[in-house]
């Protein structure tokens, strides 16, 4: 999964990956010089001096073949090597902040696409695959918010930093031995044990930050519930026992973050450690090399600068790739929940069509969620005609709510089919649901949604026509008055009144209302219901479910479910007289 984000932005990896490959040449280059300069400033008598004495004998050499001479002047190295130093000091500062702001902004790239699929994948989920799992959507918030956020730090430290750094021990490692094979081998023999360390220290990192998360998940979870049943808490007063639980979940998350950080603060100690342990027997053997005469000062000095260097280098490993274990188990948690929304992927509604006359027309349509017994739909069938009102009524799980879905085309039926008048289209599809989300920004732009930059005249006869005269007269004029008009400054019956003005500015032929009038008053309500009769007059056919006599009375025909069945169909007081509706209508609300 990660691969396939990271192609994406081969372009900056590329350019990154060579800003990596350059840092490491310029610092080889910069800190083997540090033994030629001091040996020109400890002796300043030297008139000249070989390339063998300053660098050893490989990269003597090797500077001898380009030279064509095997000694350079002393006074020339005194002009040359303090710009030079100076230049590729400037030279790997650039290098280094260039690769690191290439990752930083990469990686915020894919953590923000990560959060887009992840939040469309969830969108195009199957119902029934988040009835199957009840805390799917307090892992999904948990994943959304911590989980990306780890895995835009492995990028940064896994594929940025690591490489980086993985490049400047590799040229270092060339270098000393270039400058001294023996040191070198005995160096490599002292810092063995540390490698086996690492490994062995990133497993067990690995394993517990996934034991963390999933400690913060269940966390997160069981905060939302108990948040959301507050009232029920109090009732019983629970609320010693529940601060408790929140007591023991919270010192287990701890123990849990402890015991992982507990393993990462040891490891770059130890390491080092090692390598300074290392570094010291080296240092007995290079003063023995000095005195048998074997090496110079100006080697040993260079020698020693880039292990320093090195030590650096592999601690910056060693902390990468223990972090990134870390980060590992946070990857492999959003592959789990993203392959899982894959497999429940609900396919775009298809909107089949017909030739005749109805707008609308179900046939034998049926549907059962999964581990129910009974199901939600069984066997519906029903026409649906513009210019008329139908409305959905029946007690609580008679299936309105499983017809609307199915309209809609959020769940796809076991069985059955549904068709559309030739020209309809998905979204020719009007909805107004009971829950109506208001987006934070003006009145207009909620109304013309999804419809960027609305005109105001359509605007406001769209009001008019859904009864809004007040708020349409706040349009009028000046269009900045529009855009300090914002949506979430409504009342509940302002706000239904404009979700039913964004079905008039649309023209929807189809038009599915689910509980339009719960929120408001009478007055209000006899304004929505008046606004629904022009919907239906202008053309469209309106489908609502309501729980109110009012709203059956508006209906031109009524369809009573009961247990998923379709058990009548008709108007308002041909269905009062039937045995099987006569109960249910008698209440004031149903």
């Amino acid at each position: 999964m990660i691969k396939l984000y990271l192609k994406q932005h081969w372009g900056s990896i590329l350019i990154a990956t060579l800003c990596s490959l350059l840092l490491g040449l310029v610092s080889t280059v910069l800190f083997s010089l540090v033994g030629p300069a001091l040996q020109i400033i400890i002796e300043p008598q030297l008139t000249q001096v070989s390339w063998q004495e300053l660098l050893g004998p490989y990269l003597g050499n090797l500077l001898t073949e380009l030279s064509g001479t095997d000694h350079v002047k002393a006074a020339k190295l005194w002009q040359l090597l303090p710009y030079l130093l100076i230049g590729l000091a400037g030279l790997r500062a650039l290098f280094a902040s260039s690769q690191w702001f290439l990752w930083e902004r990469t990686s915020e790239k894919i953590a923000a696409s990560m959060r887009s699929h992840l939040v469309k994948a969830y969108i195009n989920l199957k119902p029934q695959a988040s009835y199957e799992n009840e805390s799917f959507d307090q892992k999904l918030s948990s994943i959304l918010t911590t989980d990306v956020k780890m895995t835009r730090e492995y990028l940064i430290h896994f594929y940025g930093g690591l490489p980086r750094e993985l490049i400047q021990v590799l040229l270092y490692l060339v270098t000393l031995v270039l400058l001294s094979p023996k040191l070198f081998l005995i160096f490599i023999l002292g810092i063995g044990p540390a490698g086996v360390l690492i490994s062995r220290l990133g497993k067990k990192i690995r394993r517990r930050s996934a034991k963390a998360l999933d400690n913060f998940g269940q966390l997160s979870e069981w905060l939302q519930q108990r948040l959301m049943g507050v009232e029920t808490i109090k009732q019983y007063q629970t609320e010693e026992r529940e601060v408790a639980s929140l007591v023991d979940l919270t010192e287990e998350l701890n123990r849990r973050f402890l015991k992982t950080i507990r393993v990462k603060a040891r490891t770059a100690p130890i390491i080092e450690t090692i390598a300074v342990g290392a570094m010291v027997g080296v240092l007995f053997i290079a003063l023995d090399m000095v005195s048998e005469g074997t090496a110079t000062g100006s080697v040993l000095m260079s020698f020693f600068s880039i292990l320093a260097i090195l030590s650096q280098s592999a601690s910056k490993l060693g902390r990468y790739y223990n972090s990134n274990r870390e980060g590992g188990a946070a990857v492999e948690r959003i592959q789990e929940l993203q392959g899982f929304m894959d497999q429940n992927h609900q396919a775009d509604m298809k909107v089949e069509n017909h030739q005749g006359v109805e707008t609308v027309v179900l046939d034998q349509i049926s549907l059962r969620y999964p581990g129910q017994e009974t199901p939600a739909l069984d066997e519906v069938s029903s026409k649906f005609y513009q210019g008329k009102i139908y409305c959905l009524c029946g007690p609580s799980g008679a299936g309105k709510s499983s017809l609307f879905s199915a309209l809609l085309g959020l769940v796809e039926p076991d069985s059955g089919t549904i068709t559309y008048r030739e020209g309809i289209q998905r979204s020719d599809i009007g909805y107004l649901p009971q829950a109506m989300f208001v987006a934070p920004t003006s009145l207009g732009e909620n109304i013309s949604y999804p419809e960027k930059n609305p005109s105001p005249a359509a605007l406001h006869k769209a009001l008019v026509d859904a009864a809004a005269d007040e708020l349409a007269s706040k349009l009028d004029g000046d269009s900045s008055k529009e855009d300090s008009l914002e949506a979430e400054q409504l009342s509940g019956g302002q706000i239904q009144r404009a979700f039913m003005a964004r079905v008039f500015y649309h023209h929807f032929p189809v038009v599915l209302i689910d509980e339009g009038t719960s929120a408001v008053d009478p007055e209000n309500e006899a304004r929505i219901y008046q606004s629904m009769r022009r919907l239906a007059d202008d053309g469209a056919c309106v489908i609502m479910i309501a729980h109110r006599h009012s709203g059956i009375q508006l209906a031109d025909e009524v369809l009573y479910l009961e247990k998923g069945k379709l058990v009548a169909q008709g108007g308002y007081q041909e269905l009062k007289q039937l045995e099987q509706c006569s109960e249910l209508f008698q209440r004031d609300s149903f």
